[in-house]
This record gives C-alpha cells, structure tokens and sequence, in this order.
C-alpha cells in the first residue's frame, strides 16, 4: 500500500521532476524550443511564437496552473508528513515498513515537494517584476508567461514587446459572438485572483512591503483587464478628464452591483493623476467577506493580500467597531496618501432581469435592509457621511488645507457579467464606470461644528445632522451619475405602452405626475427599481397599481405604502 502511493505521488510530481531536470541541464527544453519555433506576422495585440511544440507546452502549462495546488495539498503534503514520520522512525532506532530504496525514494520525492515550492515563489517574484518593467502588458501574455514560468521556469517564450494598448477610455474583449453564461469563467477568474493575491504575499514576504506597493496598484489593473478578457467584455471610461491634474485628499464614491467592481476599479483609475501621482484606490471591505472568511484569507490570499496593501475592513456587525474603522481609514488616507474607495450601499444590489429571464444589470435601491427601514435612504448606511466627516476633522486639528473631494462614480454592466447569488459569468457585456461631478468640501465648514476629541456617538446633533445631510447628497449624486431616474422611466413607459396598451395620452399623464413626485420624494423610482428586481410573476399587478396610481390625484402617503409592500417582498425573496 505505502509503495503504491510512493509510486502514485511520482507521477503526479513527473512534471516537477522534469523542470527540475532542466533546472540543472538549462539546455534541452530550449534547444527544443527554439529549434521549432516559428514566428507568425504580428497580431493586433501581441506577437507570439507558434508551432505544434509550443501549443502542446502552452496546453500542459495549463493543466499544471489549476492542477498544482490540489497536488501539493493531496499529494505533496502527505509526502512530506510521511517522510518525517519514517525519519524519525529511524532516527530513533525502530525499523519502518520501508525498506532502503523505498527510503531513498521517499526523501528525493519529498525534496522535490520543497523544491518546487520554492520554484513557485521564485515564479511570484519574476511575474512580480514583469509588471514592474511592463505596467501596461496585456493580460493574456502576462497570464500566459506566468504559467510558463510555474511550469517550466526561466525560459523566454515571448521575445515581442509584451505590452498592451496605453489605457483608453475604452477597451473591447468582446468577440461579436451570441452571449453565453458559464461558471467555468468563474472558476479561472478566481485562480487567477488567488495567483495574484499570492505574488502580492511573495513580494511582501520575501522584499518587503515597499516592494509590493511598487507593483501591486499595477498587478491588480492587469487582474482588472484579465477578467475583462475572460469574460469576452468590453469597459468604457466618461469623465476621467475631471480628476487629472486636481490636489487634494479624495474619497471615491460608487454604486455597487457586482464581485466584479472590485477588480476594474483599480484600472479603470490607473492612469488618472491627482496629486502628481496616478490615483491609488484603497478599499473599505466588509471584514465578514475578507478577513474573517478564512478561505478568502488563507486559502485565496485575498483577504490578506488586501491587508498588505493598506485596504480598510469595517465590521457589518458591531457599529461601534465600525466607526472606529472608518476613523483608522482616515488616518490612512492622510497619512499614506493614498485615495479611499467606497460602496455607501455596503452590499451589492440585487440583479435584474427582462420579461424573457435575460440579465438586465442591477438595481440601486434594492439593498435596504429590515433593521434600516425607518432611515430617511434605507439603501444607503451614513457611513461614506461619517468618513468623510473624519477626514475633514483631521485635517482640521492638523491646520492643513487641502480640500477633501468626493468624486461619485457610477458602474454600470458589470452585474450583467456577474449578478449578486450568481457564480455564472456571461460574456460579451457592456460595462460602463461614468465619472460624474466631484464635490470639494473645505475643512473649515466644520468650524461651527468642531469639537475635539469627542467621540461620534456623543457627537453634536450639529455633526450628526452633517451627517445625514451629506448622506442625502450623496444619494442624488449617485443617481445623476447612473442617470438611474430616466432608465427607469423609460422601462416603466415602454411596460406600460407594450403589456397595458396605454395610449399617448395617459403615458403623458404617468410621466408629468411621476416628474411633480419626484421633485420632493424618490418613492416612485424606488417602486419601480424594486420592482424590477422581484419575479417576473410579481411585475405586473405591482406595475397596474402603480400606474392607476399616478393616472388619479399624486398622494403621497399612497405611493409609500405600496413602496412599503414592495420592500417586504423582497426582504423576503432576500430571506428565502
């Protein structure tokens, strides 16, 4: 049985043993290579050597990108386990089952397993400076050349110029094809996010952490494009020209419908310069889902590669601790120089979907919680208010003048690609990140409010007022940047002109009465976006009364009980 798994462990770790073998030759892989290579004609976006050698090399490096780490925790590590046991089995004088040639074969394999970890590090810190010397490489012929490396290690396949296109406000993966939903996107994106977070933790562990903020702003915009490429999607960039060139501190305030915000941010702002410097974007993060989920922590590395490179987690759960994160937050910001980027709804938007069950992005309003229904904006926690509050505050007590800017920033596409619940990426999307408007607050417009020292749950209701105004200006920016208001408008009158046959006449009338609403209450565009995120089976009789509502006298206090009838099925959908 030992000699069967012996022999088992050997071929899985034949690939290994080969790289090692050309590790101490240097010489056969290369001579095969270069004596079958042949060049063709440079592609729109990169050339590469191509023969019958490569692609069969290209396709096992494949293999061993996703197959390694199973290998190493099913079958390296119970090597190395095994040959400790039977060496201190016999250091101390017992006979193992083993017989010497066994032995012998057991310490070798299990040097292997040592071995190639350690190649696997090296392979962190050589990708770790690619993107050092080429920020803009494309992500396909970084990922590739990283495979390479794990598998074969030290050999140059790629002899062109490896980057990509300079940033544009506009890049295009899509391939023209019929869009399609697949979990194995999912999966690849998610090997990939863990290789990434794991260079990050090489570059960390092994040259410190001013290495790893040299390369990891750039490493994560190439994840950015990567899963734009694996996901055959194409990203468009409006407003940047707004933020060049501005000094200051800077909050970045977005919408939030997918996973997949994370990772375009970083690039979608990468080569924007405020403060002399390209904009560093330094999450806050729900501790739940990064620090405290140990497969994200240990397992992927996110969590605690995000942990190196300055990102904030805030507790969902304990509001006292969350504050205090928020004030830890501000504190980086000033005294890092970097930016801090923010979700206000603190949770992903639920997806939306057309009557024939085809993804429609996401909503906005749709991320109320129960506890927070008597708020003035359910979907909204005051916490961007609060931070940005704590900036401006120690500013102050530091005597600096610089103006603290709320830039709002709308995505749009992007639960089209990866809806909330769902592990199905779809292809050929349109994502959209619109930079709209940026609000530059002085910290001195808190001189009638300013008390030192206080801390926030006895502060003022001067501070907490502050507080709750911001949090409604944030809101109204949100929405003029998602344009949320006229989308849906058109939605609900193209519903009602096709399922009610409404003629011109009462369409014009929904629209003046939804137009004379919405100048002192969102409610009705809060109907319709949760609306929109319930059953296709529950539109229709919420869509009537809705419009037989806005065809009589407006009465507020009408729209808000349906609102409130709205709200609960979905919390209930929520709770199912």
């Amino acid at each position: 049985m030992q000699r069967n798994f012996l022999v088992l462990a050997a071929v899985f770790y034949v690939l290994p043993l080969i790289k090692f073998l050309y590790f101490i030759s240097r010489h056969f892989l290369g001579v095969l290579i270069s004596a079958s290579q042949k060049i063709m004609s440079r592609s729109n976006r990169s050339q590469e050597p191509v023969s019958f050698f490569y692609n069969a090399l290209a396709f096992i490096a494949e293999v061993e990108y996703y197959f390694q780490f199973f290998r190493f925790l099913c079958v390296g590590v119970p090597v190395i386990l095994w040959w400790l046991v039977s060496t201190i089995t016999l250091l101390t004088g017992h006979h193992g089952s083993l017989g010497v040639p066994s032995y012998i074969g057991l310490f070798f394999l299990a040097m292997l397993v040592f071995w190639h970890a350690g190649q696997k590090k090296m392979a962190d810190l050589r990708a770790s400076q690619l993107i050092v010397m080429f920020p803009d490489i494309h992500p396909g012929i970084f990922f590739r050349k990283y495979k390479f490396e794990l598998t074969y290690g030290g050999i140059d396949f790629f002899h062109s110029d490896p980057s990509d296109q300079a940033w544009a406000s506009h890049m295009d993966y899509r391939k023209g094809r019929r869009a399609q939903q697949k979990k194995t996107l999912f999966v690849k994106a998610v090997f990939d996010m863990a290789y990434v977070a794991h260079i990050c933790l090489s570059g960390l562990k092994y040259l410190g952490p001013s290495y790893l903020r040299a390369f990891a702003d750039q490493l994560i915009a190439v994840l950015g494009k990567r899963l734009l490429q694996l996901s055959e999607s194409s990203l468009s960039v409006l407003g940047a020209e707004k933020l060049q060139g501005l000094q200051g501190k800077f909050i970045l305030i977005f919408n939030h419908k997918s996973a997949f915000d994370f990772a375009l941010t970083p690039y979608v702002l990468s080569h924007i310069t405020v403060n002399n410097r390209r904009v560093r974007p330094r999450f806050i993060l729900a501790q739940d889902h990064f620090k405290d989920n140990w497969f994200l922590y240990h397992v992927i590395g996110m969590g605690k590669a995000a942990e190196a490179i300055d990102m904030i987690f805030v507790s969902r759960k304990d509001q006292k601790k969350s504050f205090d994160n928020l004030k830890q937050a501000a504190q980086t910001m000033i005294e890092k120089d970097v930016d801090i980027a923010i979700y206000p709804q603190g949770t992903r938007a639920a997806g939306n979907y057309d009557r024939a069950d085809k993804r429609r992005d996401a909503g906005y309003y749709t991320t109320v919680r129960k506890k927070d229904l008597n708020s003035k904006w359910p979907h909204l926690k005051r916490g961007t208010a609060f931070l940005a509050l704590d900036v401006l505050t120690q500013l102050r007590v530091s005597g600096d003048d610089q103006e603290l800017h709320l830039v709002f920033i709308g995505i749009s596409g992007t639960a089209t690609v990866l809806p909330k619940g769902s592990l199905a990426v779809q292809t050929e999307a349109e994502v959209v990140f619109t930079i709209g408007d940026v609000l530059s607050l002085s910290p001195h417009m808190l001189d009638d409010l300013f008390v030192a020292d206080q801390p926030r749950e006895e502060a003022p209701l001067a501070r907490k007022k502050f507080a709750t105004e911001l949090t409604g200006v944030i809101n109204e920016k949100l929405l003029s940047v998602l344009n949320l208001k006229f989308q849906l408008l058109q939605r609900f009158l193209t519903e009602l002109k096709g399922q009610f046959h409404y003629d011109n006449e009462r369409l014009q009338v929904v629209q003046n009465n939804m137009v004379m609403i919405d100048k002192s209450s969102d409610v009705v565009f809060e109907i319709l976006d949760k609306i929109y995120s319930l059953p296709v089976s529950q539109w229709n009789g919420y869509l009537s009364q809705l419009s037989q509502m806005l065809l009589g006298k407006p009465d507020l206090t009408r729209f808000e009980i349906l609102a409130h009838d709205v709200t609960e099925d979905l919390l209930s959908l929520k709770a199912k």
